[in-house]
């Protein structure tokens, strides 16, 4: 549900809401503006129609009017109101009026509006009492003069209700039109961000450990889409390079560092077996040793890192899970309890990275957390898998870091007093993932982490 509301999804969605609204506001405006138009012109030709019929029963003698044809002010709609009255007045050419239709009785406000200096049909609407009237002023003229003026006037109620109605209408509709369009405006927003969620869809199956899978989403090259597709899969061949090119340069750099430390390593150990009348000597030597072993180590964390990126190429072989904790205790003699279940367990793996991989997590237990603390490293078997535990109460991991710490070369700003190139927890990742086994970090209550490895247990026949 989020990511179809999400930032760009809702802008999207509001643009294209605001945009139908826009329009369909618009819309109807014009459209019932044209509607009142026409309602007008047809009432218009109605008052048309009648102004010729009593422009032929009037007549003009020595600048008076008068009636030439009495029947045509015995109509109906003139004497009452009816579905379609008439309220006529004849006015002279001051105002003043000179007769009026019987039903004028019934509204004797309506204003009269004369025009000035307009010899042409003039129309004017009015509202009288709870009425809509529409007025129209034609004058009464003889050989080009104007006597008079004819005040014709008729009701708009037919033509304002239809309009009302449509009013109603759309008003009343409304609720289900901006409905329809806030759904038309979802479908848009999934049908435009379709394609950009699917190349971010595979884009995230694509990492620094399987950057051979490239983007296949199906685009025109001159579409938007499609330079997006390319530039991307552009982006992954040059970082695929620059990334074997650094592998390897790692791999060599490594291999041609191991041999040579390896063999300062044993001169030490035989220069410490020798006797020496200064102490100080011995004190240096084994410093000496250690710093040797701990770029020994250094040197074989970039090994298997570099070896990431082709994991399978590394020999597997039966673990002796018993055998390790038993190197691991009589390497670990201080700070560290051990709760291992009883038995023997096997798994399938590289029992040198393997190590490695758990002296890590308890080096950097040991190394975050105080002098006095305890670090429990549990071993159980939980139904077909096994657990193992390396619990400290240490200064802990924030959770927006908890992801990050797999990273290489990734140091938290916790961790910045203690001395570490970030390479451990990648290392410890890469083997973990090697053996088919998962890796989790939670808190630890109070203080402190928990790393828990998860691997399948080997079933020897």
């Amino acid at each position: 549900m989020i990511k179809y509301f999400s930032h760009s999804s809702r802008r999207i969605i509001l643009f294209n809401t605001f945009t139908m609204l826009i329009f369909y506001v618009v819309f109807n405006v014009f459209f019932l503006f044209l509607l009142n138009r026409h309602l007008e012109k047809e009432i218009d030709n109605g008052l048309i129609h009648e102004i010729d019929h009593f422009h032929i029963a009037l007549g003009v003698d020595n600048d008076s009017i008068y009636f030439i044809n009495q029947e045509e002010l015995q109509e109906r709609g003139l004497r009452e109101i009816t579905e379609k009255p008439y309220f006529l007045r004849i006015l002279n050419k001051s105002g003043h009026v000179l007769f009026q239709s019987p039903n004028i009785k019934y509204l004797s406000d309506i204003p009269i509006h004369l025009p000035i200096n307009i010899d042409t049909l003039t129309f004017v609407n009015h509202s009288v009492e709870h009425y809509s009237l529409r007025t129209c002023y034609a004058p009464i003229k003889k050989d080009n003069k104007v006597y008079g003026y004819i005040q014709l006037s008729t009701l708009k109620s037919a033509g304002k209700k239809v309009f009302t109605d449509i009013l109603f209408f759309d008003i009343l509709t409304f609720p289900l039109v901006l409905l329809v369009i806030l759904g038309i405006s979802f479908m848009n927003a999934h049908q435009y961000l379709a394609p950009i969620r699917k190349i971010i869809q595979i884009t995230r199956h694509i990492t620094a450990t399987d950057l051979s899978k490239r983007i296949d989403y199906e685009a025109d090259p001159s579409d938007e889409i499609g330079q997006l597709r390319d530039t991307l899969n552009h982006l992954f061949d040059r970082l695929e390079n620059q990334i074997k090119q650094i592998a390897q340069f790692t791999d060599n750099a490594a291999h041609q560092l191991l041999s040579p430390l390896t063999v300062m390593k044993t001169e030490l150990e035989l220069l410490t077996r020798r006797e020496h009348t200064n102490p100080d000597c011995v004190n240096s030597f084994n410093v000496l040793i250690q710093q040797t072993d701990r770029m020994i180590r250094i040197i074989n964390t970039l090994l298997i890192i570099s070896r990431n990126d082709n994991i399978q190429s590394v020999p597997l072989s039966i673990i002796s899970l018993k055998k390790v904790v038993q190197f691991i205790k009589n390497h670990y003699t201080q700070r560290v309890t051990f709760k291992i279940h009883r038995g023997n367990f096997f798994l399938k793996g590289n029992p040198e990275y393997f190590l490695m991989a758990l002296q890590n997590l308890i080096d950097n237990a040991l190394k975050y957390s105080d002098e006095n603390s305890e670090v429990i490293v549990k071993i159980f078997k939980a139904n077909s898998a096994l657990k193992i535990q390396v619990i400290d109460q240490g200064i802990g991991i924030p959770d927006d870091e908890k992801e990050r710490i797999f990273e290489r070369f990734y140091r938290s700003d916790k961790a910045n007093h203690q001395k570490g190139f970030g390479l451990g927890l990648s290392l410890v990742q890469s083997v973990v993932k090697q053996m088919d086994g998962t890796i989790q970090v939670r808190d630890n209550q109070p203080r402190g982490a928990i790393f828990e490895l998860s691997f399948p247990l080997l079933k020897l026949e």
